[in-house]
């Protein structure tokens, strides 16, 4: 056999090799979390297995702006319309948009809303904790709206899962994905062997953490550490944006602002100490959630971020729901 031949054959058994180790490793790829996937760890490791409340569809309808009692702006918290079904079970209409939408709350915000036929009083701004500052930077020099409709924007959303299994997966992903989760879980077996491995970076944006009693605030298998997202900062948030949240409140004339500041999960379960949310609630109208996480943590609520994700669980967002309703609900039982 010459060189030629000999080295074409044994690029094709390697072809052929790699196909086949792929495809076999390529179910460990159906990632269901955000971080699972970022990390390309498998969900049979880090998916959460105690089951979730169900979500009757209709709550999730959206209802026209004129129509509604409460408009919302929000991000990935608020895309699913799930912590809204609290509102809408409790008879308020909710319209909402997220911030691809309505990029900024403008100084004109509060006239833009009366123009589009916005009748109701309450104008939820949402944010998850990381994006809190250059959204009120943003905010701030802003003068006019620019609403970015987007095809969709009025659709339905699917109710979430209350479960799934974690060792189902399928082929929809790329070989090499499939490969590099195998390597990772033969990785991850070896750090939690490791008593030095409190802490792992697993890629830039994502972080592997051992957990105190892991076992009692999460449900995935390997409970006692979970994944957590790398950006999300030890440090509270800067207390100028008091004085920002002020300003913006002070462009919207008759509407009630309800300032939502969502934890990041790091927040939650490492960095527990930061005062940010319990000066916001002293200073404007308010739901203190972080105070609300450690409550429900307290209590013994299990996935309230669900290991794999940085998101909250469906019980973590009905408590989100419920925390703003009774912030709502400051104006009398039927505040509209």
């Amino acid at each position: 056999m010459n060189t030629a031949k000999f080295f074409f054959l044994s690029t094709f058994l390697c072809f052929i090799l790699y196909g086949l180790l792929g495809l076999y490793f390529l179910p460990l790829a159906a990632f269901q979390g955000d971080l699972t996937r970022m990390a390309m760890l498998p969900e049979r490791l880090l998916g959460w297995q105690r089951e979730q409340p169900a979500i009757d569809q209709q709550l999730l309808q959206q209802s026209p702006i004129a129509e509604a009692d409460v408009f919302v702006i929000g991000d990935s918290f608020s895309d699913g319309r799930v912590w809204q079904s609290v509102l809408t079970a409790n008879q308020l209409k909710v319209h909402t948009l997220l911030w691809g939408e309505l990029p900024f709350v403008c100084e004109d915000a509060a006239t833009w809303l009366r123009t589009q036929g916005f009748k109701g009083r309450y104008f939820v701004i949402e944010t998850n904790e990381r994006n809190l500052p250059h959204r009120l930077d943003d905010s701030l020099a802003c003068k006019n709206v620019q609403h970015r409709e987007k095809i969709g924007e009025a659709n339905a959303r699917f109710a979430p899962i209350s479960r799934f299994d974690i060792d189902h997966g399928d082929y929809s992903s790329k070989l090499s994905v499939g490969l590099r989760t195998a390597f990772n879980t033969f990785l991850f077996h070896d750090w939690g062997q490791s008593e030095l491995a409190d802490k792992v970076q697993l890629q830039p944006e994502v972080f592997l953490k051992k957990i105190k009693n892991g076992c009692s605030l999460f449900s995935h298998r390997k409970c006692d550490s979970a994944l957590f997202y790398s950006p999300d900062s030890e440090q509270d948030v800067d207390p100028r944006a008091l004085q920002k949240i002020e300003a913006i409140n002070a462009r919207l004339g008759d509407v009630v602002p309800i300032w939502v500041v969502i934890p990041n999960k790091a927040t939650t379960y490492l960095y527990q100490g930061k005062y940010f949310w319990n000066a916001l609630e002293q200073s404007v109208r308010a739901p203190n959630l972080l105070a609300m996480n450690l409550g429900a943590i307290k209590h013994g609520e299990v996935d309230l971020y669900p290991g794999n994700n940085t998101h909250y669980s469906t019980r973590g967002y009905l408590l989100m729901g419920e925390a703003i309703l009774k912030e709502i609900r400051k104006d009398g039982l039927n505040a509209r």
